[in-house]
């Protein structure tokens, strides 16, 4: 199941979750899978017609799309603001466009071609890969939120609980952000005496 409420595995009947957070869970298990960061999404016709984007600057023209959704797990994450000024570009009215409590309506918006995003980059890898969405710049903002594999302590050296770390740790290696693998940032499997990561 996908959803923002925290899982609680005793009452919901889940073994593991991955979640996206600052990796603070209780006593649980945690691994930390991999960071996120803040981009640039459009579609892909924003690059063509007569008055395509292909500068920063060019972002003046365009409808900015706003992911106010990374506000609700940290009030600092990057905004527009923050991408802008990192970018060295100035003149670009933050204030207007849409604002969406949901990134994946965020995500549609940007897929529809309604403006740029700003949104995070794992999020629409998917739709990166596919063609999609584009990052008409290689900017990337990061943030303190990462994505952290959770499970109940008594169950984080179970067989099967290892087995699935392996898969994910391979899944995560094969994913690529600008051209590079995304590492794995902890060991594939949690150390025999278990504990907090």
């Amino acid at each position: 199941a996908a959803n923002r409420r925290m899982v609680d595995f005793r009452r919901d009947g889940f073994d593991a979750a991955v979640r996206f957070g600052f990796g603070r869970y209780g006593d649980a298990y945690v691994r930390k899978l991999f960071n996120e960061g803040m981009v640039p999404l459009c579609s892909p016709r924003l690059l063509e017609g007569p008055e395509p984007l292909r500068r920063p600057e060019d972002l003046r023209r365009f409808p900015l799309l706003h992911d106010i959704s990374v506000q609700t797990f940290d009030p600092d994450a990057p905004t527009w603001d923050t991408w802008l000024a990192a970018a060295g570009v100035e003149g670009v009215d933050t204030a207007h466009g849409i604002s969406f409590d949901h990134a994946e309506l965020a995500l549609q918006a940007a897929l529809g071609g309604a403006g740029v995003l700003l949104g995070r980059r794992m999020l629409a890898q998917a739709d990166l890969d596919a063609g999609s969405l584009v990052m008409p710049f290689d900017l990337v903002v990061p943030f303190g939120l990462a994505y952290y594999f959770v499970c109940p302590q008594e169950v984080a050296h179970l067989p099967k609980t290892q087995h699935f770390l392996e898969w994910l740790a391979s899944e995560v290696a094969a994913t690529f952000v600008a051209g590079e693998p995304v590492p794995f940032v902890e060991d594939r499997l949690p150390p025999a005496g278990g504990g907090q990561a």
